[in-house]
């Protein structure tokens, strides 16, 4: 018995194989797609709205030569370019048309396709474009610096380009002020520096090109030293009144490179107090610093506050 159920096996599978064989011998109908690449537009036209990404054949053959393209074959993606559009304005867009049945023999030629042709889908592909605009707009740092003891930057961080033109649909390119590097972090920095780095551009999917795809990032790095200057309170005329203060000097602490040091002199700075407060409801003034050379940082003002006294003038 068990050599008879065997038998009976082997027999099933024979007899599946030759019906296999006869299916796939006859005719059948098969969708095949085939992906679509496009090339770029009109250089003065960015396209707008997505266009079929398959092309879908329908075709008839052995089931043998549709296995084999189906599962066996590498589908050859349909290249198309969109220069060799015929397209037309229609109000502020641009538009085109083309219709697959009139290119799918050549497409069957192209991809070495010999079964009969039935359908092909889509039939027709709809571009949609608008024309491009450009903009210029600033570069902004996105940087993360850190110094060792002493240093630091002695000018703002400087940008070539400091500026980049952003080019794409008027609708977009009007929404961005600026364009901002990737972040970059550096530390324990001694000395001066020339970095490139590269820009972000977060509106790449809405087909948003940048003129520049980095900048040169400079870093003035010098050496600073602390030094304290005592600086006279300047006071402003005043109708009928004079204005004294206590202490008359403060104490101005600032960083300096060391390169500028001697350069420091007291005629630089001009120190006042907050004259936007009425001196009725104030027992002391806020000092403010009013000039002070660029390249220096003010660390500390002592005293922050001054007292006052307000004495009328002799007519």
């Amino acid at each position: 018995m068990r050599n008879q159920f065997y038998v009976f096996l082997v027999c099933l599978a024979i007899s599946i194989f030759i019906w296999f064989l006869i299916v796939l011998s006859k005719k059948n109908m098969e969708t095949i797609d085939f992906p679509i690449l496009y090339g770029k537009a009109p250089s003065n036209l960015v396209l707008t709205n997505r266009p079929d990404s398959l092309l879908s054949f329908r075709l008839s053959s052995s089931g043998f030569k549709l296995i084999t393209l189906e599962y066996l074959t590498f589908k050859k993606p349909i290249q198309f370019d969109l220069k060799s559009l015929k397209i037309q304005k229609e109000g502020e867009k641009y538009v085109a048309n083309i219709s697959t049945s009139e290119m799918a023999k050549a497409i069957i030629r192209e991809q070495g396709i010999d079964q009969e042709l039935i359908t092909v889908s889509p039939q027709n592909i709809y571009f949609e474009f608008s024309k491009v605009t450009s903009k210029k707009v600033p570069v902004k740092p996105n940087v993360q610096l850190s110094f060792e003891k002493q240093f630091q930057l002695s000018d703002s961080l400087k940008f070539d380009p400091d500026s980049v033109f952003v080019i794409g649909v008027n609708e977009v390119i009007d929404t961005i002020e600026f364009i901002q590097t990737e972040l970059f972090k550096l530390e324990r920095i001694n000395q001066s520096k020339i970095i490139n780095v590269n820009l972000v551009n977060p509106w790449k999917m809405q087909d948003v090109r940048l003129s520049e795809n980095e900048t040169e990032l400079t870093l003035d790095v010098e050496k600073f030293t602390e030094s304290t200057l005592k600086i006279p309170i300047s006071i402003g005329g005043h109708d009928n009144m004079e204005i004294k203060t206590f202490p008359e000097k403060v104490d101005i602490t600032y960083l300096v490179a060391l390169k500028d040091y001697k350069r420091i002199s007291e005629d630089m700075f001009i120190v006042s107090y907050d004259t936007s407060v009425s001196l009725k409801d104030v027992k002391k003034l806020q000092v403010k610093i009013i000039q002070q050379p660029s390249f220096i940082k003010i660390t500390r003002i002592d005293p922050p506050e001054v007292e006052f006294l307000v004495l009328k003038k002799d007519d």
